[in-house]
């Protein structure tokens, strides 16, 4: 069995990073593509619980500075409420609009459990939703 660390192409791809379903759901409500949440709050617990977001379109790059390379904000930020139910409703939507399922993002795989290094080493197992086919289950 190959070394999974010494970056033959017999490694496995790490899984595809996840879709933020909560500027999904802002960009298409306030009709901005581009929309990102940047600062966030949950109110409520359970199935009441809601996000309260705080977001806008980038307005660039900070070029210069010590913080250079951050995301530069407008002045004046939007806010959004997402509750729980929503993004459900967008899980839905979003595996229905791409055939993956949305834990392991259509890889079959999640993360299993991560330990602090040196070095950082990151384990997966197949998806339990999807039984590590990457395909939503059939409703």
């Amino acid at each position: 069995m190959p070394d999974l660390f010494d970056g033959t192409p017999d490694a496995p791809p790490d899984p595809p990073r996840p879709v933020d379903l909560m500027n999904r759901i802002v960009a298409r409500r306030l009709g901005k593509p581009g929309w990102v949440w940047c600062r966030s709050e949950v109110v409520g617990e359970g199935d009441d619980a809601s996000f309260i977001l705080d977001g806008a379109v980038p307005t660039g790059v900070i070029s210069k500075g010590p913080r250079k390379g951050r995301v530069r904000w407008p002045k004046d930020l939007e806010r959004a409420i997402v509750s729980r139910r929503d993004y459900r409703l967008e899980l839905l939507a979003w595996e229905a609009e791409t055939g993956k399922c949305h834990p392991c993002h259509g890889s079959g795989r999640t993360v299993a459990s991560v330990k602090s290094g040196p070095p950082v080493v990151t384990t997966y197992r197949g998806c339990s939703r999807c039984t590590a086919t990457g395909r939503p289950p059939k409703p």
